[in-house]
């Protein structure tokens, strides 16, 4: 049994550094989107006689406006599988009242993140990995409704791993660059 529960411990401490490097990965993609949509912007702007700044802030909006939509969308996703994990007797309504506490300010963390170096991020994560596999422990939240995932603000089971794990690969490479 001893086994089984440092497995689990051991797949939570993952699924979270995961979770963490993947928004890294997510904080850095707005940058990466503007300075790909410059070029663009220009181009309108020239194209259609319209002053850059304009359509920049056009362009701006509608970003922000997209990711609003799709981050409430990913939490109304997240909010429908705790309660239906309520409803079958896998967690209770305290357990999901405290991952959907974390999981904000694991969303808070990563945001105040965004300016630090990569070699801060990397051991300001894994200081927050270690913070949340006790987390974890501490409050017996089963590995597949604590893993926040990929840093898209919704949660994610082991079949997504693979995928996370790509992601921080790329973000690493990154960051080395």
């Amino acid at each position: 049994m001893k086994t089984v529960h440092k497995l689990a411990i051991g797949a939570v401490a993952l699924a979270g550094t995961i979770s963490l490097g993947a928004g890294v990965y997510a904080a850095q993609t707005p940058i990466d989107i503007q300075n790909r949509m410059s070029g663009l912007v220009s181009a309108i702007a020239t194209k259609f006689n319209l002053n850059p700044t304009e359509v920049q802030q056009v362009f701006d909006d509608q970003h922000a406006l997209n990711q609003q939509q799709m981050q409430a969308q990913r939490q109304d996703q997240m909010k429908t599988r705790l309660d239906q994990a309520v409803t079958n007797g896998q967690l209770t309504q305290a357990q999901e009242d405290l991952i959907i506490a974390k999981h904000k300010a694991v969303q808070d963390f990563m945001a105040s993140l965004k300016d630090n170096t990569p070699d801060e991020r990397q051991a300001a994560i894994k200081t927050e990995t270690d913070a949340l596999k006790q987390w974890a422990t501490d409050n017996d939240i089963p590995q597949q409704y604590f893993a926040f995932g990929l840093g898209r603000g919704e949660m994610m089971g082991m079949g997504t791993m693979k995928a996370g794990m790509r992601n921080m690969h790329g973000t690493f490479q990154r960051a080395a660059k």
